[in-house]
Parts: structure tokens; sequence; C-alpha cells
């Protein structure tokens, strides 16, 4: 099970602030993806291919962002918010998410998905 808690610095008045998450709490998926070591070019590739295809073909997908993990250059998390928890189940049960997450694992050593709620903003 993952949680997660998003910060924000506010750059106008350079500071952190902290408020209150609301009740049900935004939903976003969270992916920690461990590629093959050689073939990091073909998965950010590919993951580009899937995060606009969700973005085109899924209703109630925002944005999506990769990032790398500069201490391990095979290790990506992804992050993306979503409208519901509905939006997220839809996403994954159709078929061109499993047929296009079928290709991304052809280039993985491992891959963890979860679905996060947003506790905490500042």
């Amino acid at each position: 099970m993952c949680r997660v808690v998003v910060r924000t610095f506010m750059a106008d008045n350079a500071r952190w602030s902290t408020t209150e998450g609301t009740e049900t709490g935004e939903p976003y998926t969270h992916g920690v993806w461990t590629v093959k070591p050689g073939r990091e070019e073909q998965f950010v590739a590919a993951w580009t291919e899937f995060a606009d295809w969700t973005g085109r073909e899924v209703p109630g997908s925002a944005w999506a962002k990769l990032m790398r993990d500069s201490g391990a250059p095979n290790r990506f998390i992804s992050v993306g918010p979503w409208e519901s928890l509905e939006a997220i189940e839809t996403w994954r049960s159709n078929p061109g998410w499993s047929e296009r997450v079928g290709r991304l694992r052809e280039l993985l050593d491992g891959f963890e998905p979860c679905t996060l709620e947003l506790v905490a903003e500042a």
C-alpha cells in the first residue's frame, strides 16, 4: 500500500505552507518502473506513447509526469492526478491499458503501480 503527501513550494512568498487535505482526496496514480539496463530510451519512448494515449482516449486523466532516479538511472517514477477513482478503474480495465503496459513490461525488471489519495498540500 502506498501513501503520498504532495508539497508545493510557493515561489511568490518563498515558503512552504500546509493546508489540510479534503475528506475524499484527489486520486493519483503512481508507478515505480525498474527498467532493464540499456533499455531506458526505449522505455521512455514507450511510456510517452502510453501517457499520450491515456490523455487522448481516457476521460478523467489530467496529466502525467515521468521522472528518473538520479541515483539509479534505470529506475523511473510516474505520477498523475485523476478526476475520480472510477476513472482510474475504467482506465486500468481498458484493453488499451493492458496492451501498452504489456509492451512496457518487456522492457522492465519490475513495476509497482499504486493508487494514491492526496492528503495534504502546501
